[in-house]
C-alpha cells in the first residue's frame, strides 16, 4: 500500500507520461526519449510532475491520459534522479495516485539556467530511454 505522503525512497521507480508529438519518442534517434519530454511548461511552477509506480500502475496512469490509447510512460529510478542532484517531493493531486514533481525543474529554474536545465534534460532522457513503458501500440493491453 502507498502512502502518498510518504518521502520518496531512492529504491521506488517514477512514472512519466507523455504524449506522442513533435518526435518526443523515436526509436531510432539517439536518445529515443527526445529532452521536451522533461522540459517544464509555464503550468509546472511548482516542479516536473511524475508519479510513484507503487501507488499507481501503468495501466492507471495511462486511463488518466485524455487519450489513453495516445500516450507514452517511461520509468526512472528514484536514485538516479537524485545521483543528478535533484529532489523529489509527494505532492498528492486529484486523479493518479502517488503525484510527485521534481522542484528544480519548475518552469522558472528552468528559464533562469538554461544550460544547467538542457544538462539535466538529457540525462533524463538518456535514463528513461532504457524504460518505455507503455506506447500507443501497446494500449491495446488497457
Amino acid at each position: 500500500m502507498c502512502d502518498e505522503n510518504d518521502q520518496i525512497g531512492e529504491e521506488e521507480f517514477l512514472l512519466r507520461r507523455f504524449p506522442p508529438v513533435r518526435d518526443y519518442y523515436n526509436p531510432s534517434a539517439n536518445p529515443p526519449i527526445s529532452v521536451i519530454v522533461f522540459r517544464p511548461f509555464d503550468d509546472d511552477t511548482d516542479g516536473l510532475s511524475l508519479y510513484r509506480a507503487g501507488c499507481c500502475t501503468v495501466s492507471e496512469l495511462a486511463r488518466a491520459h485524455a487519450k489513453p490509447n495516445k500516450c507514452y510512460i517511461v520509468s526512472l529510478n528514484a536514485r538516479d534522479i537524485y545521483s543528478l542532484g535533484l529532489s523529489i517531493r509527494s505532492d498528492p493531486q486529484p486523479g493518479p495516485k502517488g503525484h510527485c514533481i521534481i522542484p528544480e525543474l519548475s518552469i522558472s529554474n528552468y528559464k533562469s539556467n538554461k544550460l544547467w536545465g538542457k544538462e539535466i534534460l538529457l540525462k533524463l532522457a538518456k535514463l528513461a530511454s532504457n524504460n518505455v513503458l507503455y506506447t500507443p501500440e501497446s494500449s491495446l493491453a488497457l
